[in-house]
């Protein structure tokens, strides 16, 4: 391998790495602290702990759940504090699955002829 990629390697991966934290840095360490000030806020004004969990599930989770595995992967979505992002959800799962189900058929040595068109 020639050197010279190894060292544009080696710049493109020091980039990335800025890039992500400076994001991490910027944006998401606001979001958390958004969040958390959210669930203050929440607390203060309704009473009891119990409406609390209930309107940031409405907010952020599933509701509605009967499946007691369903509930408490909602009651661990809902302490996160992240707001579920559904369309992104319905579009990233077949899509992640179609990607890992060709790249790896790809890397196993089925090719991309088996694959039909």
């Amino acid at each position: 391998m020639n050197s010279l990629w190894i060292i544009y390697f080696v710049v493109f991966a020091a980039v990335t790495l800025g890039i992500q934290a400076i994001y991490l840095v910027f944006f998401r360490l606001r979001a958390t602290r958004k969040s958390i000030n959210r669930r203050l806020a929440l607390n203060t004004e309704l009473s009891g702990t119990a409406a609390v969990l209930e309107t940031l599930r409405r907010e952020r989770g599933f509701s509605g759940l009967e499946n007691p595995t369903l509930q408490r992967l909602n009651d661990l979505l809902m302490q996160t504090g992240l707001k579920l992002n559904r369309p992104l959800l319905i579009f990233s799962v077949p899509g992640l699955s179609v990607f890992l189900f060709l790249g790896l058929g790809v890397a196993m040595g089925f090719g991309t002829l088996f694959y039909p068109c």
